[in-house]
């Protein structure tokens, strides 16, 4: 499914060791069309641990700190975990903030 053994062993450890996602969770994969293939793998692992995980795909920020579109943020703050590979850092939003 997936070329690179290394993405699948880090999305593995992102999903297990760090966001400790555990079966029947609510994860929020939110991602850009840039960041597709790392999405796709995190959103495998997450499934694999029984984790009901959704992904969102939305147009590439222009820069880091942009918020995300409303319905994103809207996800965010109702899933339990949410994993935001992204080519512009959404760490530093009101989105992100609100989510945690």
């Amino acid at each position: 499914m997936f070329e690179s053994l290394p993405i699948m062993r880090g999305a593995w450890t992102a999903v297990k060791t760090c966001m400790n996602i555990k079966p029947g969770e609510d994860v929020l994969i939110v991602t850009d069309s840039h960041k597709l293939r790392i999405a796709e793998a995190l959103a495998y692992a997450s499934t694999m641990t029984g984790a009901r995980t959704t992904i969102t795909v939305m147009k590439p920020a222009e820069t880091h700190g942009e918020e995300p579109p409303k319905p994103v943020r809207e996800a965010m703050k109702a899933a339990e975990a949410v994993l935001i590979p992204t080519s512009k850092s959404l760490s530093h939003t009101d989105a992100r903030r609100e989510a945690t």
